[in-house]
């Protein structure tokens, strides 16, 4: 008698486990779909997600200058804006490299167009983070001779620091707009 109660248990138990497990499936696909509202993030290592990061660094660095001297807090914001765009912008490029994966045939125009929308963004984001490097730079610069001259009081330099800044996050703007497929304008 123990042993068929044992036995019934065992198949009651196998039973369950075989009906949740379709359950389960389910709602793990709905959580990583749910867990993907937003772009796609770009491979590590990939020369999108690289460009970010050196983006990101620069930026780290750019606000510990700016916070160690309490200086033109807007060249930060500006700075943090160009660098948005640049995670933006590589969320573009992981979507056209999950879209020239599932491509069956390399050679397609499609894929052409996809490879060349990429190469501008990639191109782009490259020029934004030299830029930014610049920046950097140049607010280090501005900053030692600061020292010895009236260069903090001249909000000339600075206007200047602050339009480039804002022409990079622009221009990171205007290309993955031209380079979106969804827009319908671009390389088609």
């Amino acid at each position: 008698m123990t042993t068929l109660v044992i036995i019934l248990v065992l198949v009651a138990v196998a039973v369950l486990a075989v009906a949740t497990v379709p359950l389960v499936i389910r709602s793990t696909r709905r959580h990583q779909l749910a867990g993907r509202d937003g772009p796609r993030r770009p491979a590590l290592g990939s020369p999108a997600q690289v460009w970010v990061a050196r983006g990101e660094r620069v930026l780290g660095e750019l606000d510990a200058t700016l916070a160690e001297h309490d200086v033109w807090p807007g060249v930060s914001a500006d700075a943090a804006q160009v660098v948005a765009e640049l995670r933006r912008t590589a969320g573009q490029v992981a979507e056209l490299d999950h879209a020239l994966a599932q491509l069956p045939d390399p050679d397609l125009p499609a894929a052409g167009r996809l490879r060349a929308a990429r190469a501008a963004l990639l191109a782009r984001m490259s020029d934004a983070v030299a830029g930014l490097e610049r920046a950097r730079a140049e607010v280090v610069e501005l900053i030692a001779t600061a020292a010895t001259s009236a260069v903090v009081a001249d909000p000339g330099p600075v206007r200047e620091l602050a339009g480039r800044l804002d022409g990079l996050r622009e221009g990171l703007v205007e290309v993955r707009r031209l380079a979106d497929p969804e827009t319908g304008s671009g390389t088609s």
